[in-house]
């Protein structure tokens, strides 16, 4: 049967195949590991999960499939003589379906996981970790997917699902500290539906910074003087929503109701192990809610051409002046 390894000391002795590793405790306490030779119905976390994004609900029933990071320590590893030369892991892989060299690879990249390494055996430890959020070591495993951010997030692949994850999972554990965190420490390059789903249920309309970052995930949304001009853009939004709204504020939690928004089927975790229920439930999904679409495109258009036209008004005025 699997189960977390329990660290001692600074650093956990793991065994897998005859050969000893030095793992630290960090780390070791979040693998999951087990004795069996291969994959099972009796190994790995066994769990079949519902979740309710709006009230939190983490109900455990019964098994799942395998947990797809779990280190089975009876299968061969091989050092190679290069492991340069190694194949990286494909899409989605798991620690059993790793060769014997890619199994070396990755326990060593365990010992360190700061080491670069490929995104692909970074993906089979952060399954675990992903598990670990929902009903294991929730703060450790979240901890420990900010590090990996931190070293391997330039992957937009990674950077996108395990900010989900954290994101979702603080939401699910009614963690708003941890909620805060991930703001402060990766504020979102753009919003998501996710974002969206959030700021509406905790009551919060959009101010320039949310529409400035919601900006790259409408289409219709003419983008030039927010990339280039992003200063003059936001004080031209600001302008605009002040005079539309009374505020500057886009409505978003005053102006909808979460009921009249379409559910869309949404990713928020990449362990292919979890039901489908829980690793792409039908959540409201703003972004293909057209009420919504049209007024936040329109009030950012209005944004961009009142930014050309401040600034063609600018090099006038610079063009008039006597040298």
């Amino acid at each position: 049967m699997t189960s977390s390894l329990v660290p001692v000391g600074r650093k956990t002795h793991l065994t897998v195949a005859g050969n000893s590793l030095e793992v630290p405790d960090r780390t070791a306490k979040l693998l999951f590991v087990s004795h069996e030779t291969s994959p099972s119905h009796r190994s790995g976390i066994g769990i079949s999960i519902s979740l309710d994004l709006f009230d939190g609900r983490i109900h455990i029933e019964g098994l799942s499939p395998d947990e797809p990071s779990t280190i089975y320590t009876a299968m061969a590893i091989r050092r190679p003589p290069d492991a340069t030369l190694v194949p990286p892991p494909g899409y989605f892989p798991s620690y059993a379906g790793l060769t014997p060299q890619q199994k070396w690879v990755y326990l060593n990249w365990l010992t360190d996981v700061t080491q670069v390494v490929d995104i692909g055996y970074v993906f089979i430890y952060y399954y675990g970790l992903e598990r670990h959020l929902l009903i294991g070591k929730f703060d450790p495993a979240f901890d420990e997917i900010i590090l990996l951010r931190r070293y391997h997030g330039e992957n937009r692949s990674f950077d996108s699902y395990s900010r989900s994850a954290l994101l979702n999972s603080a939401v699910f554990r009614k963690r708003p500290d941890r909620l805060e965190q991930l703001y402060r420490l990766s504020p979102p390059q753009r919003l998501m539906n996710s974002d969206l789903v959030l700021a509406h249920q905790a009551g919060y309309d959009l101010g320039t910074e949310g529409m400035i970052r919601l900006a790259p995930s409408l289409q219709p949304v003419k983008k030039r003087y927010v990339n280039r001009n992003p200063e003059e853009y936001k004080l031209a939004l600001a302008a605009i929503l002040s005079r539309q709204f009374g505020e500057p504020y886009l409505p978003l939690a005053s102006a909808y109701s979460i009921s009249e928004i379409p559910k869309v089927a949404d990713i928020l975790f990449a362990n292919i192990s979890f039901p489908a229920e829980v690793r792409t439930p039908d959540l409201p999904n703003f972004l293909c809610f057209e009420p919504f679409i049209e007024q936040a495109t329109r009030v950012l258009n209005l944004a961009h051409e009142r930014t050309k036209e401040e600034l063609a008004a600018a090099r006038k005025k610079a063009r008039s002046r006597p040298d």
